[in-house]
């Protein structure tokens, strides 16, 4: 008998929200707010675009990178008619990332392959 995928838990359906709100960030004590600025600098919209730049940079797949922070996987065969990778890849693939230095040291940049336009 083989044993059952867990699952990822399901999104919530046709919300366009990734994270909390600025209240919430608020709340939790991550919002980092300057006089005469609406927003706060951190965003979490960031820090997934530096999760995901950290799998691909760790050579974890893109499918399974995909699955992890749930955007559409590629093509019919994955995107429809597969039920997802397993918890345990998608553990292995998580591990690789590490967070940088909390003590103040100095964070070492990659060379980006390409160079894309900022905003």
């Amino acid at each position: 008998m083989m044993p059952h995928a867990i699952e990822l838990p399901p999104g919530r359906s046709g919300s366009a929200r990734h994270g909390p709100s600025a209240a919430g960030r608020r709340s939790l004590g991550v919002a980092d707010m300057v006089e005469c600025k609406r927003r706060s600098l951190i965003n979490f919209r960031s820090w997934r675009r530096w999760f995901i730049t950290k799998m691909e940079r760790a050579a974890v797949d893109g499918d399974l990178i995909a699955a992890i922070v749930r955007h559409k996987r590629s093509g019919l065969t994955l995107g429809r008619y597969s039920e997802g990778p397993e918890m345990r890849a998608a553990q292995v693939a998580i591990a690789k990332v590490r967070l940088p230095p909390l003590d103040g040291s100095p964070i070492q940049k990659a060379q980006p392959l390409s160079w894309r336009r900022r905003n």
